[in-house]
Parts: C-alpha cells; sequence; structure tokens
C-alpha cells in the first residue's frame, strides 16, 4: 500500500435551508484541522452555482429547469467543479422522500460519474485523477481510484432511506472510494417541531469524535471501501403520506403570498434553488396590490417548478410566504404525529 497523501479537504453540499451545509462545512473543517491541510467549500444549491461546476467540467445540464440560468442569485466565486489531486471530499446532501433530491440527482451523477475514465478529462482543468493507491484491499492488486470521499445524508428525523448508499453507489461507480459515511437527523425543512433544535451538542460531539476515527483510518492507511444501508440503484421515491395513511399528492403545490406582508425585497428569489420565483409578475401588476398605500409593487411570482424546499419560506424575514395545499399541510401533520416522540441518532459509518 502506497502512502496516503491529503492535499486538503473539500465540501461540497446542497443546502437550501443551510442545514446541510452546516455539517458538511463542520465534518470538512475538523478534518481539515486533524490532518493539517486546507479545507474549501463548494455549493450546488443555486443554479448559477450548478451551472459553473458543469460549464468548468464542459458538461451540459440534462435538467429542464437549468435553462434558466439566469437568476437573480448570484453564483459562487469557488465553484470548479472537479477535485484536486489527493483533495478528501466530504459532500452532503438532504434526503428528500428517502433520496438524493431529484432535480439534483442529473447533476450529482454527471459530476460524479460522468469523466469516470482519465482520458475523457479536459485539458483546461488538468489532470484530476491520480493514483492514490494501487492496492485497495480489493480483489485485484491493481485497482486504483480517485479521490476519498466522505456521503453525508441529512435528513429530518424520519429516515435517510436510500439516499447514503445512493450517494456512495455513484461515487462509486465513478471510481472514488468512500471511506466513510453520515447519516445525519436535523429539524425537518416541513415542520418547525420535527427535530427542533438539531444538530445540538450532542451532534457536533459525535462528529468530532467521529473526524478523530476517520483521521486514524487514513493514517493507519486502512482506506477500504464503506458499505451503507440501502439501494445503490433504487427506482422510486418514499411515497408521502397523509395524515390518514393514504398518499399525499402535493407535487404542484406552490408557495402562496400574503401581499401586505411582501416587501418586494428579492430574497425569496435569491435564494431559490431551482431559480423559479420571479420578481414583478402579474401578481405585482394586480389593482388590489398597486391601490394600496406603501404595499410593495415588485411582489414574487412562482411559474417555475417548486421542491418544497423551503428555502423562500425560512428566509423571508416577514413571514410573507406560506403553504395551504392540503395535502401537503397533511402530510406534515402526519410526520409530526409519528416521527417526532423518537430522537434518531446519527448513524457513523465507518
Amino acid at each position: 500500500m502506497k502512502n496516503i497523501e491529503i492535499s486538503g479537504v473539500r465540501a461540497v453540499y446542497f443546502s437550501p435551508t443551510g442545514s446541510t451545509k452546516i455539517i458538511t462545512e463542520y465534518v470538512a473543517k475538523g478534518l481539515a484541522e486533524l490532518l493539517g491541510v486546507p479545507m474549501r467549500s463548494t455549493s450546488y444549491t443555486l443554479p448559477g452555482e450548478r451551472a459553473r461546476a458543469l460549464t468548468s467540467m464542459e458538461l451540459s445540464h440534462r435538467e429542464d429547469s437549468e435553462e434558466r440560468l439566469q437568476s437573480t442569485a448570484k453564483p459562487l466565486q469557488n465553484v470548479p467543479g472537479v477535485f484536486a489531486p489527493g483533495e478528501l471530499v466530504v459532500w452532503g446532501t438532504p434526503t428528500y422522500a428517502g433520496r438524493i433530491p431529484n432535480k439534483t440527482l442529473d447533476f450529482v451523477r454527471e459530476i460524479l460519474t460522468t469523466r469516470a475514465k482519465p482520458e475523457a478529462l479536459a485539458d483546461s482543468v488538468g489532470k484530476v485523477v491520480k493514483e492514490i493507491s494501487t492496492a485497495v484491499n480489493s480483489e485485484s492488486d491493481k485497482s486504483v481510484f480517485r479521490n476519498l470521499m466522505i456521503p453525508i445524508a441529512v435528513y429530518g428525523n424520519r429516515s435517510f432511506d436510500n439516499c447514503l448508499a445512493e450517494l456512495g453507489g455513484l461515487m462509486k461507480k465513478g471510481g472514488y472510494l468512500q471511506v466513510a459515511g453520515i447519516a445525519m437527523p436535523t429539524r425537518h425543512t416541513f415542520s418547525k417541531t420535527l427535530g427542533a433544535g438539531r444538530p445540538d451538542s450532542a451532534d457536533f460531539k459525535a462528529l468530532d469524535d467521529f473526524c478523530v476515527k476517520i483521521k486514524h483510518k487514513l493514517m493507519d492507511m486502512a482506506v477500504t471501501p464503506v458499505a451503507f444501508p440501502g439501494e445503490e440503484e433504487p427506482e422510486r421515491y418514499y411515497t408521502p403520506l397523509r395524515a390518514d395513511g393514504e398518499p399525499a399528492k402535493f407535487l404542484k403545490a406552490k408557495p402562496q403570498l400574503h401581499p401586505e406582508k411582501c416587501t418586494g425585497c428579492g430574497t425569496c428569489a435569491a435564494v431559490c434553488p431551482m431559480g423559479s420565483i420571479e420578481i414583478g409578475g402579474a401578481k405585482a401588476n394586480s389593482d388590489d396590490v398597486a391601490a394600496v398605500p406603501g404595499r410593495a409593487v415588485n411582489l414574487p411570482a412562482f411559474p417555475g417548478i417548486c421542491i418544497k424546499c423551503q428555502a423562500c419560506m425560512q428566509h423571508c424575514q416577514n413571514g410573507a410566504l406560506y403553504f395551504d395545499d392540503a395535502d401537503f399541510l397533511s402530510h406534515v401533520k402526519m410526520l409530526e404525529a409519528n416521527f417526532a416522540k423518537e430522537r434518531k441518532e446519527p448513524q457513523l459509518f465507518l
């Protein structure tokens, strides 16, 4: 086994409401400090961020919503979309209906697996495939991998289902080696009470201890791959249920607006991960709004797809947005009734 040299730690995440970002960066920072290497972050939450990553890899996204690249959100500067030789990648995703969110799945798949072969890399981005080891405790002594990775599945105290296995499976398919994995409960984005206060001090303590164990594994050169519960190639998403146990159908549900509370600041449009909110739409020009003194004219409209991430609602300072879809609200009641009593603990895989 060759010596493993970690050149840095990269946090990669999709995090509309911030929980996945907090956890992913916490783990990445902890590992970087323990290993004495630099740490950097890459978000693919916003359309512009995903577009920059794909452009740098000379890939084209198949997701329909990615045609709306000219969103009001400003892309980050640090989104190269490829991984440096020797970089340890900590990749976090929230769990949506038991899997990687379907509107980001094509992006994740393309970043992790499209360029699985070294010869497919563009000269413009340089060589990112490095033989870290020529023996990975596998059947063949000639097996190689690209980068070490740690998948993280964040979920709202219900279940991470197949999410961690799916993310780890894509890493494996792309030639990366997952040396650890984390399933972390947080506050459910649909609810103010389910998983409230998570991650808390006990969660962070568990992550601190786990980072130390990961370091020892790397220093011992025991870079064996880790298996995760669930299906690596699931065919279906979890079916949400209403409070009466019947399937909840709220795929087309979108946020509603209290126009009297809206200031037209545009924050909701800036944070929408699908770029689906427009400021100054038809609603803003309605007579009943314009006739009221002091009421904002540049109100948001919601013509695009909504993934129910709640980013617009949680970032609105005035509480101007809400959901009124009956099935969606019933699903929230079901979650709070069935999953609030048990405190799910972090599941750590090494």
